[in-house]
């Protein structure tokens, strides 16, 4: 199974990318950190699912969104947004 995770914050992409692999054998996780590097991977891996940070550097996780269901009609992408706030 192979899975393309979209966020442009590094810590997120490690954390989030070595929980999914302790849960899961046989799982390739690719990652990108803005749309342009999405669309490539999106189209050269044809992954099993997305996840997807809405808030991106170079445009609008929801645009990219848009762009891989156009491009793979009936797609599932998990989107997500975080926010963070020090205290």
């Amino acid at each position: 199974m192979e899975i393309l995770l979209v966020d442009d914050n590094e810590l997120v992409q490690v954390r989030l990318s070595r929980s999914i692999q302790k849960l899961y054998e046989n799982i390739s996780v690719y990652k990108a950190a803005d749309c342009k590097e999405a669309i490539l991977l999106f189209s050269q891996v044809n992954p099993n699912l997305v996840i997807l940070d809405i808030s991106l550097p170079d445009g609008s996780g929801i645009d990219l969104l848009r762009a891989m269901k156009k491009r793979t009609p009936g797609y599932h992408i998990y989107v997500y947004q975080l926010r963070y706030r020090r205290i």
